[in-house]
């Protein structure tokens, strides 16, 4: 008998042309190298793997450009930054700097996300400044505000004044 399993382990080895007998653990790792050629044009693993992550890339990409270029439209019709085109409004209606100051302070008080809705009408302006003079401590400087806003009141909403289109 252990001349037969000889014979047929030496026609085995002669079969495989391997001298000596294969180890259990190269199979599997002949199994996970991909041992098998590959065929004309085939891509490798790491080509694929490359392939998919660039065509990912170039999505995201497409992606970015659409939004950035759809957005493009709207900030046009918007001014990014509130507080300077509330400035340049009080300025081009030849408004004072401390007036400025004294506005911007109500427009920071009333938290609007575009303070300029405060000069739509005397009615808002009134609202907002009677609203930060409430919060205020002293009664002479109260008065004083009042005072201050109704002067304002009296330049920013005149009848024959325009602002200039050129600037």
């Amino acid at each position: 008998m252990n001349q037969a399993i000889l014979r047929v382990w030496t026609m085995l080895i002669a079969a495989t042309g391997q001298a000596e007998p294969m180890a259990p653990w190269e199979g599997v790792q002949k199994a996970f190298r991909n041992a098998l050629p590959r065929e004309a044009g085939e891509l490798s693993p790491f080509q694929m793997a490359l392939r998919f992550v660039a065509g990912m890339i170039a999505v995201v990409l497409v992606f970015y450009l659409v939004a950035r270029y759809s957005q493009r439209g709207r900030t046009d019709t918007r001014h990014p930054a509130p507080g300077r085109f509330f400035s340049s409004v009080l300025s081009e209606l030849g408004i004072g700097s401390l007036d400025r100051l004294l506005l911007s302070r109500i427009a920071h008080h009333s938290e609007l996300a575009q303070p300029t809705v405060i000069l739509f009408s005397t009615e808002l302006l009134r609202r907002y400044s009677e609203e930060w003079i409430d919060s205020l401590s002293i009664a002479p400087l109260k008065v004083f505000v009042r005072g201050r806003i109704k002067a304002i009141e009296a330049q920013a909403f005149s009848t024959s004044q325009t602002p200039s289109a050129g600037a």
